[in-house]
């Protein structure tokens, strides 16, 4: 093909010659520059699914089980079925402990602690007598929605989609 160009630009004026050369770059140019919005076009796509992958792996392995064992710790009291209140919180710390390299280590930490903090406490109002944590209802109640608004804020934080 270069020998061709070369034969044809031979017999031409030198602004013909001139002018073919020019369209010739030209042409590696265009080239050149649509493959490279072709393929940061593809980088933009691609980053924007990584980030939708991400945001559904952490909702499904984090914040779906975090819902199932409030859920169910509000749900079921601990004096009226303790195994599976406590089954239930065991499948949520697995499920946390599988899945944790989604957070920051110092985010686990902390969503860890707060579980376990409500956990505790739901644990400890069980167990009251019943005079005891009609008592305690209060102060329990909002022990309880303090914990909860950390683990949501946290998860919250991790469940953004951003740019």
């Amino acid at each position: 093909m270069n020998n061709f160009v070369n034969n044809l630009i031979a017999g031409e004026p030198l602004y013909v010659q001139v002018t073919c050369t020019l369209l010739i770059g030209l042409c590696t140019v265009i080239v050149s520059l649509a493959t490279a919005i072709i393929a940061y076009m593809q980088w933009q796509t691609n980053e924007k699914k990584t980030r939708m992958d991400l945001f559904e792996e952490r909702y499904n392995h984090l914040y779906i089980p975090l819902n199932a064992a409030l859920d169910s710790m509000t749900r079921n009291t601990y004096k009226e079925n303790p195994d599976l209140f406590i089954k239930n919180s065991e499948d949520f710390f697995k499920e946390l402990n599988k899945y944790s390299f989604f957070m920051k280590e110092k985010d686990s930490k902390i969503l860890i602690d707060t579980f376990t903090k409500y956990y505790k406490e739901v644990i400890r109002v069980g167990e009251l007598p019943q005079e005891e944590a009609v008592k305690s209802l209060e102060k329990y109640l909002n022990n309880l929605t303090c914990y909860r608004k950390t683990m949501y804020d946290l998860l919250t934080k991790y469940l953004r989609i951003e740019k």
